[in-house]
């Protein structure tokens, strides 16, 4: 017999088996599932296009736009272009968040101090103009992009997530006074005119900041007028076949600057802090600045990349405010076509020291000319000379004081006997006033031997290969042995 629960409701009784309740429980259930998704579908298909019903206003007064609707849902998108009214400056009177902004025909959006405006994506076209003393913010992870439209006022706009795309600038001074700050992927590619920051205007890339340009005839700069900064503590790259001069100004670079093809010049103040900059394969950093400080961070040439320029380079470990070290080297199989400094500084560290290493495979590393006191030159050995050993190759003139030259075997290679030479420095200058002063690993070398008018140096083995030791005591040992028979038979 079943089981039965009697409720009760004092003008009504159902009576239920245990499992009729089951099955209710399932029906109950499926409805409220089959609710559920049709109100999230619903919900994701309810976005709607608000648009600017023309000429000047408030955002937040609903008669200036259609539907008397104010957009503030990130389920609305909003179009801002010319209408019957024409073209106006929308005053952004709030904090409002909405979907997508798409921003056309020379209108003004023009954001009050203290206010921000949050969009999902953005889209800037046909001499708009974004201003004010309020914040912008695109935080989306789709596409935005930037045409014929200018940046102005105190305020900020941040691009926080997504891949922005500049092209097609067809009007000056794209960013006037205000603070650019770019997170996520930025492209800039060909057509249009040079991208200019005026006015003490500062962009902040923290994200991937990609110059390319390959097809258009007229290059096209990054111009930065009236004290105007480019901060970079992401990575700034240049590619593409034509070259680029970024003029004027200053840039600081506490992340990475990458030449990967053509060449970048920077004419303005350039500050390297505690930044790398990287020139691989046909790329080409050229510095032609009367104000280059580079405190910490590496120099990297790989593949035939170049760095180099009109003034002279310092390369220096220093401390931070906090009292962080700073390392500073160069490393790579290219060429420094400048002047180098290498300074160790007053906080130098046993990790920290200014170092020259060519780096991963055997290769030579060339200078104009080198000036180094402290720090390391840490050479790789692959196999016998010529061709075996990493070469610092100074074109000009070398004063290197208190060097420590560090070694490494690749390969499994080991020196093949006594007094075996391996290049590993030359100059255009004598180095017996400074040979003195170098250190070496004495358990594997005995000297480091001047040779060429005393203009190259190389490290002199001390001790031979395993199997040459193996078979010089074999060889003594019979010897010895031969020794004894005559001995006795002369007895």
């Amino acid at each position: 017999m079943r089981p039965l629960i009697i409720v009760n409701f004092s003008w009504w009784k159902i009576r239920l088996s245990l499992p009729e309740i089951h099955v209710m429980q399932r029906k109950i259930f499926g409805f409220v599932f089959t609710l559920a998704m049709l109100v999230q579908i619903s919900v994701a298909t309810a976005q709607t296009t608000i648009n600017w019903r023309g000429g000047s206003g408030s955002w937040s007064l609903n008669t200036n736009w259609n539907s008397n609707n104010v957009p503030d849902s990130n389920l609305e998108n909003v179009i801002i272009e010319f209408a019957g009214s024409g073209t106006g400056t929308i005053s952004v009177d709030g904090d409002f968040e909405v979907r997508d902004l798409t921003f056309r025909d020379g209108n003004v959006l023009d954001i009050l101090d203290t206010r921000t405006l949050t969009v999902n994506n953005l889209v800037m076209a046909s001499d708009g103009r974004i201003s004010g003393a309020g914040n912008l913010v695109v935080g989306g992870s789709g596409a935005h992009s930037w045409s014929s439209a200018r940046m102005e006022g105190i305020g900020q706009t941040t691009f926080s997530a997504g891949t922005l795309t500049i092209q097609g600038l067809n009007v000056p001074n794209q960013v006037v006074s205000r603070r650019i700050n770019t997170n996520g992927v930025t492209n800039w590619t060909d057509g249009g005119q040079a991208l200019t920051l005026s006015s003490g205007a500062v962009w902040n890339n923290a994200g991937t900041f990609t110059r390319n340009q390959t097809s258009e005839s007229t290059i096209r700069n990054l111009d930065l007028l009236d004290t105007s900064i480019f901060n970079n503590s992401g990575t700034f790259i240049k590619a593409g076949s034509r070259d680029s001069t970024v003029n004027g100004g200053t840039f600081i670079n506490s992340g990475e600057v990458r030449a990967e093809s053509g060449n970048v010049t920077f004419t303005g103040v350039f500050n390297n802090n505690g930044g790398d900059l990287i020139a691989v394969g046909s790329g080409t950093i050229t510095i032609n600045s009367n104000s280059y400080v580079h405190n910490g961070g590496r120099l990297i040439v790989d593949g035939g990349g170049s760095i180099g320029g009109n003034a002279g380079l310092t390369i220096r470990n220093g401390a931070t405010p906090s009292g962080e070290v700073i390392f500073g080297g160069v490393e790579g199989t290219g060429s420094i076509n400048q002047i180098t400094t290498m300074d160790a500084g007053t906080y130098i560290a046993a990790s920290n020291l200014s170092a020259i290493d060519p780096s991963n495979s055997v290769g030579t590393l060339s200078f104009s000319g080198l000036t180094m006191t402290g720090g390391e030159l840490r050479i790789q050995i692959s196999g016998p000379d010529p061709g075996g050993t990493d070469l610092i190759n100074v074109a000009g003139t070398a004063s290197m004081t208190d060097i420590t030259v560090v070694t490494s075997f690749l390969d499994g290679f080991t020196p093949t006997f006594v007094g075996q030479e391996f290049l590993f420095f030359t100059a255009s200058n004598d180095l017996r006033p400074f040979i003195s002063s170098w250190s070496f690993d004495q358990t594997v070398f005995s000297e480091i031997r001047l040779s060429n008018s005393f203009r190259s140096a190389s490290l002199v083995s001390a001790v031979p290969e395993p199997s040459s030791l193996a078979l010089l005591g074999l060889c003594t040992g019979l010897g010895l042995f031969a020794r004894k028979r005559r001995v006795v038979a002369s007895l």
